[in-house]
């Protein structure tokens, strides 16, 4: 091979692999690791707007759900006619709603909604991945995709609802939910949440029907802060689990996805309306559960 075909084939390389993107504030090691578009995990959502019932037969599929206001949300919607409860997800800085969403999809398509408000992009091209502006704008982006959500379908049970905030979805989530426990009484916090904690926001939830919290981490800076939080938690009498995946990583996925999986069983334990059984992925997990 000539030097002249050997620099050709290295600027090809280079163009075909761009860098990933990485969340501000954490290192390229410590970016989130994100599935492709291979992935099986991740489905590609329909062009169309609005929300559209599922017949009985069909399997979960993704939506994009209208919210005025905002951008639109992505939808997994359970077949069915009864009512089903929520599960609520939003993705960390530079992710994506519709990578999030395939990953619970996975767990309890079947057995439950997901909803996962899509923030807004972090530069002019969506595909350099999307963020949320700050708690604000995204309460007010859950409480409007929230409300959408019971216009479309109905038979959704927003009830006793599961919040699952990865990374910025975490931290920017917890600012919000736990000003509305009531709405929001069991929250699933990976890789985030863990600074905003003090002593007077936790006996305001456990006052307010905080149901449980739980704090993930795969890395020991949150690890760290997290085990923290849960102190304080637990001294309000909030039911609180916490665990760190020792080289779990900044992600939702691999290890830290399965350990969320078996958590949420948790979460729900009391809630008749999970069945016991929500979802083939739940209950592979369940041999994980402490």
């Amino acid at each position: 091979m000539t030097a002249r075909a050997l620099v050709g084939l290295l600027l090809w390389a280079c163009a075909a692999a761009p860098p990933p993107v990485v969340s501000p504030g954490e290192s390229p090691a410590q970016g989130p690791e994100r599935p492709t578009a291979s992935d099986p995990r991740v489905a590609p959502v329909p062009p169309a707007q609005g929300a559209k019932p599922l017949a009985p037969e069909q399997e979960p599929e993704f939506e994009e759900l209208t919210v005025p206001g905002h951008r639109p949300a992505i939808v997994s919607a359970p077949p069915g006619s009864d009512r089903r409860p929520l599960l609520v997800a939003a993705h960390g800085a530079g992710d994506r709603a519709e990578e999030l969403c395939a990953f619970w999809q996975a767990h309890i398509g079947r057995h439950a909604f997901v909803l996962c408000p899509r923030g807004v992009p972090m530069n002019r091209s969506p595909d350099t991945g999307w963020f949320y502006r700050h708690h604000y704008a995204l309460g007010a982006e859950l409480v409007a995709a929230l409300d959408a959500l019971g216009g479309a379908h109905p038979r959704v049970d927003p009830e006793g609802l599961v919040y699952m905030g990865y990374s910025q979805g975490a931290t920017m989530g917890l600012l919000f939910t736990q000003e509305h426990p009531s709405r929001f009484p069991r929250l699933l916090l990976v890789e985030g949440g863990f600074d905003d904690w003090n002593a007077r926001a936790a006996r305001r939830y456990a006052a307010q029907s905080g149901a449980g919290v739980v704090l993930l981490c795969g890395i020991a800076h949150c690890a760290d802060r997290a085990a923290r939080a849960r102190g304080m938690l637990e001294r309000a009498g909030v039911a609180v689990r916490f665990e760190h995946v020792r080289g779990g990583g900044h992600t939702y996925v691999g290890a830290m996805g399965e350990r969320a999986a078996a958590h949420l069983r948790w979460l729900v334990r009391d809630d008749p309306r999970w069945g016991g059984q929500p979802g083939e992925g739940l209950r592979s997990s369940q041999r994980l559960m402490n």
